[in-house]
């Protein structure tokens, strides 16, 4: 522990650190490496630590040895970061309201480092509300959600492998309900979300920086490592949402209003989830590259991807009604938050090409500086150029975005719409609820703004 553990941002709203372990300390999106091996530099050695520890002797036996092999791998890891960042550039009034509001302290130090740290908390807040309370989440569902913590640590301990996930101990039936049980589920799943976004931004880059140095092997390790870890969002979706509706109204929904929610507090602008939205943008090329040359990844991605939207509609639904209108509508719209949802889910699959493309040789553009980790692209098809080196070999700099400090990390900008964010619903007017249900309270800043 360190005097940042103990960090209590001014406006943090009361409520956080009675339902989980507070701060939850992540480093910025936009500083998170572009290319295996600056991931192996950064936190491969960090990753495995953790990893022996998750899958060692009776760590899969029981919820409870799980547990145990986490706070003790919690325990080994040495400090890291140096404090809050503070004033941020990057970020927008509405990035640091969501992170006020969920206890997210932006962490000054290497971005990979922290996010194994926070994937290590994250996990452990899972298991603590399992351990204790169980869970109301089905077993394939419970397993895709704890099955992206091996994803995590294993693709980011070997960025040249696919990570192997292996079963998790059975979480065990729900237990009574207690006190704030849905708000502080709401609460883990949502830093459980932010971690494994921000992975699956790091891998999404290390895609198109596979495929535009021809590393058919790299880009496939970093495509399945994407997939599982959209699953596990998917599994961080449902289990945030594990709330009947009286529970969301009762616990949930006051934590998203005034005078409890920070001002600018948006589900759409979640900082993780807008890096995420940027490097699924760019990476269709990628994809298309990669499935000339291994073909299944980009089929299983479009589908656990359109997954991950079925699962937010239907927290959405489950919450608000399919019939409830979307605040980002306008006022003589009727769409409905499902509605919204289905129309994003549409686009965001739409911008990635389909596994019946035929193979695209990209023009590639780019160039590439001579250096030990250049690969030779003489005897390779053309690859995808989604980004224009300058830097060296191993640094993906985007000419869409300015550059920053580490010649390595993307700056990015804000994506225009949302995909599966798990922040609330993309609606909840409370102008059109269901007839079976009384009208809904004013729209809440963690719905549609």
């Amino acid at each position: 522990m360190t005097d940042l553990d103990h960090t209590a941002p001014s406006g943090r709203p009361d409520y956080v650190a009675q339902v989980a372990t507070v701060p939850f300390l992540l480093g910025r999106p936009e500083e998170l490496p572009a290319t295996g091996p600056r991931i192996r530099d950064a936190a491969a050695g960090r990753a495995a630590q953790v990893l022996g520890r998750l899958s060692g002797p009776g760590a899969r036996d029981s919820l409870a040895g799980l547990l145990s092999a986490a706070r003790t791998a919690r325990d080994e890891l040495t400090p890291t970061g140096t404090g809050p960042v503070g004033e941020d550039p990057e970020e927008s009034e509405a990035n640091g309201d969501n992170d006020l509001a969920f206890g997210i302290v932006r962490t000054r130090g290497p971005a990979a480092e922290l996010l194994v740290d926070a994937g290590v908390h994250a996990l452990i807040g899972i298991l603590e509300v399992a351990a204790d309370h169980g869970s109301d989440l089905d077993a394939p569902t419970w397993q895709r959600f704890l099955g992206g913590f091996d994803a995590l640590f294993g693709w980011l301990a070997d960025p040249g492998r696919a990570p192997a996930v292996s079963a998790m101990p059975a979480a065990g039936p729900p237990a009574a309900p207690a006190p704030q049980d849905a708000l502080r589920r709401w609460v883990r799943g949502h830093h459980v979300f932010m971690v494994f976004a921000q992975a699956a931004t790091t891998a999404a880059r290390v895609l198109q920086n596979s495929a535009e140095h021809a590393d058919p092997g790299a880009a496939a390790a970093a495509a399945a490592a994407t997939v599982e870890l959209m699953r596990g969002c998917h599994g961080a979706l449902a289990y945030a949402g594990s709330a009947n509706r009286d529970q969301y109204n009762e616990q949930i929904r006051p934590t998203l209003m005034p005078p409890v929610a920070p001002p600018k507090m948006s589900g759409l602008h979640w900082r993780d989830h807008e890096a995420l939205i940027v490097e699924l943008g760019r990476s269709g090329p990628a994809w298309q590259w990669l499935e000339a040359r291994r073909p299944g990844l980009l089929g299983e991605f479009r589908h656990v991807l359109g997954e991950a939207y079925d699962a937010h509609r239907g927290v959405c639904g489950h919450f608000v009604g399919d019939m409830a209108p979307s605040l980002l509508a306008t006022q003589r719209s009727s769409r409905s938050a499902v509605g919204v949802l289905s129309q994003l889910r549409r686009v965001r699959l739409g911008a990635l090409p389909t596994p019946a493309d035929p193979d695209a040789t990209a023009p590639n553009t780019a160039s590439h500086t001579a250096g030990p980790d250049a690969a030779s692209h003489t005897t390779a098809p053309a690859a995808p150029n989604t980004a224009s080196h300058t830097a060296g070999p191993d640094a993906a700099s985007h000419t869409t975005a300015p550059a920053t400090a580490d010649p390595d990390a993307a700056s990015h900008t804000t994506a225009p719409d949302a995909a599966a964010a798990p922040h609330a619903c993309p609606a909840d007017s409370g102008t059109g609820a269901p007839a079976s249900t009384p009208p809904a309270p004013p729209a809440a800043h963690g719905e549609p703004t």
